[in-house]
């Protein structure tokens, strides 16, 4: 009897002990259990030129702990770009092996395999630090514990793209729908139209070529300006793409741009397929511009160019004297040399001549309408340079093409006077320039 009691209390101490030192080893196991990295991919086998999602989530007990380094992961043969962190970096509860943790995910990059085959993306790692245990403190400052913690690397098999790539194809791996549109689709003759390319889906926004638009041959252009437009939410990259262009249509007429177009490739489907955007319909005015706005239409400003004060400063007396008589002598000098220019008429004929309804805005239409006559279409849209060119291919003289950009300036500071008389007499020495310019222009025009 005794000694069944005694072997009831042997077997009821020895039951404790084991109980007290494996409660003592897992909650000693438990203790040591470090925060770890793990690392995902959301598919392990894309296609060339497809995005996918690489996340890396921090895993750890109580405490968070402090992240005070980084070192990023080696991404050879990929495209990368890392995603928009969250402000406030959240974290879940979460059971690995029997273990109840947290986790958080701290870093998440877009990746697009650029070659096929084999590919490891490894190496991302971080130092950190947690705060001492209390219960060690004999009230003296510890310092944290510090360690350094890295991810398990990440294998992907990139699968190449099937067959040969149709010729439209330019690297967009998705799903897609291509919109072009115009914030006008009836203007004058050289009025500014934008237009839009917009790509919209699902897919390798970043990384892919936007499509070209083909416009008519009357339509003068500027380069293209790309904006995206995505959503701010985590996963492949979804949204739009936006190509803008700012186009100057310079001859009336109804015109048809034809639809934006490109090649895909379906990751879903495995399959290329094409999409295109509805044509756009264009009505185009006529409209008259002077030269000095088609130059600031053909430069993007569509804003007048200022003509700027000119300002006397204070002069001496004599200082006057002596601009005034120069001023006397080379005008007298101008107006001589354009009186013998034209023998057997005078100066003062031609200026009645004009002065019976001819202003300078009528004057400068009847150059460029003889303009016109030889040839050259539009010349009011163009730079003075660009007309110079196109005049130097009918054969005019030197002189004149010379003397043309000089009469049209001319022109322009009358049409364009702060004073706002449009109608006031042209100078004498434009006058014989003038005539000259009709002239020579009238015998080009007859002889194309």
């Amino acid at each position: 009897m005794v000694k069944g009691v005694f072997r009831s209390l042997v077997f009821c101490m020895l039951t404790f002990i084991w109980f007290f030192i494996a409660q003592n080893a897992g909650f000693a196991a438990a203790k040591d259990l470090k925060p770890f990295l793990t690392a995902s991919i959301s598919n392990n086998q894309p296609f060339v030129g497809q995005e996918v999602l690489l996340t890396y989530t921090l895993c750890f007990r109580d405490t968070a702990p402090k992240i005070s380094e980084e070192v990023p992961p080696s991404l050879k043969g990929v495209w990368v770009k890392e995603a928009k962190p969250e402000r406030y970096i959240k974290s879940t509860p979460v059971t690995i092996k029997g273990e109840q943790l947290r986790s958080a995910v701290i870093k998440q990059f877009k990746v697009v395999p650029l070659q096929s085959g084999p590919i490891t993306i490894a190496g991302y790692s971080m130092n950190c630090s947690l705060p001492s245990d209390p219960a060690s403190n004999s009230g003296t400052d510890i310092p944290d514990v510090r360690f350094q913690i890295t991810a398990p690397g990440v294998a992907i098999t990139a699968r190449p793209l099937p067959g040969n790539a149709p010729k439209g194809f330019s690297g967009a791996v998705g799903t897609f729908s291509l919109e072009l549109t115009a914030d006008r689709q009836s203007l004058k003759a050289r009025e500014p139209l934008t237009m839009k390319i917009i790509l919209s889906g699902k897919g390798n926004l970043l990384t892919l070529t936007m499509p070209d638009l083909h416009l008519p041959e009357s339509f003068r252009r500027n380069q293209s300006l790309f904006t995206d437009a995505l959503k701010n939410e985590p996963g492949i990259s979804s949204g739009s793409v936006i190509s803008t262009i700012q186009v100057w249509p310079q001859s009336a007429g109804d015109y048809q741009v034809p639809p934006a177009y490109m090649d895909i490739f379906n990751p879903e489907t495995g399959k290329f397929h094409s999409i295109a955007s509805k044509p756009l319909a264009i009505h185009v005015s006529p409209g008259a511009l002077t030269t000095s706005e088609s130059n600031s239409v053909i430069s993007g400003t569509g804003k007048k160019q200022e003509e700027t004060p000119f300002l006397l400063k204070p002069l001496t007396i004599a200082a006057c004297a002596i601009i005034l008589v120069m001023i006397s002598f080379v005008s007298f000098s101008i107006w001589n040399k354009n009186r013998r220019s034209f023998p057997g008429r005078k100066q003062a004929d031609i200026q009645k001549k004009i002065e019976r309804g001819q202003s300078a805005e009528s004057m400068k239409k009847a150059i460029f309408a003889l303009i016109e006559k030889t040839g050259i279409g539009a010349p009011g849209a163009m730079t003075r340079n660009e007309l110079k060119k196109e005049l130097q291919k009918t054969g005019l003289p030197d002189n004149i093409l010379k003397e043309l950009p000089e009469v049209l300036d001319a022109l322009d500071r009358i049409i364009y006077s702060t004073a706002g008389d449009k109608k006031q007499v042209i100078p004498e020495t434009v006058v014989g320039k003038i005539d000259l310019l009709l002239n020579t222009l009238n015998k080009a025009a007859l002889s194309s």
